[in-house]
């Protein structure tokens, strides 16, 4: 579970106060400081009034100066709150019917198939979320060598839970998507017997 801090209109209306020479614009109406499970900052967004309507604000774009003075303030001035990643709940979800599963009332080579089943399903969707951050990433960018290396992390991305190894572990950190992968590679790596 990581966390989430939102800077509401009040907060952020603190956060000018505080920080005039940022100029942060006046139509940003929302700011929310996502972390890591390690608690460091993962990404920033935002939402902005325009027109009478609520859109995203590309935080990306803003100077570094605004960015890290939210990332400092936010835990005085936001509300956090838990957060999973899109995608996240299924992988736990999968792993909590593997725990559930009476695996003793099935045959054993019936057990290991429904068991491995489930890991593949699992890492199935942590695979697609750590190419889609990286790619989303690599399209974002404006700088042609980290875009060329977001797009080879990307496809560097092991095809199966049986292919992935010590040296995957970089790649999915940097998607944030490890500590699905770790846990569905500990139960994988598990010895058959515990589940027959």
């Amino acid at each position: 579970m990581n966390t989430v801090i939102v800077l509401d209109r009040r907060a952020l209306a603190q956060f000018r106060a505080d920080h005039p020479w940022l100029h942060l614009s006046d139509d940003i109406t929302e700011v929310s400081l996502y972390l890591d499970d390690n608690g460091a900052p993962l990404r920033l967004a935002g939402k902005r009034l325009h027109d009478g309507l609520f859109e995203e604000v590309d935080c990306d774009c803003w100077p570094a100066a605004i960015a890290f003075a939210i990332v400092r303030c936010a835990p005085a001035f936001g509300k956090a709150r838990a957060w999973t990643p899109a995608g996240e709940q299924d992988v736990w979800r999968i792993l909590q019917e593997l725990i559930d599963m009476p695996f003793e009332a099935v045959p054993a080579a019936g057990a290991n198939r429904i068991r491995y089943d489930l890991l593949d399903e699992g890492y199935r969707i942590a695979r697609q979320l750590t190419f889609d951050v990286l790619n989303s990433r690599a399209t974002k960018t404006e700088e042609p060598a980290e875009r060329l290396r977001l797009c080879r992390a990307a496809g560097s991305v092991p095809k199966t839970l049986a292919d992935v190894r010590e040296t995957s572990k970089p790649v999915f950190l940097e998607a944030d998507t490890w500590r699905m992968v770790a846990v569905l590679l500990d139960e994988f790596l598990l010895p058959i017997a515990r589940t027959i």
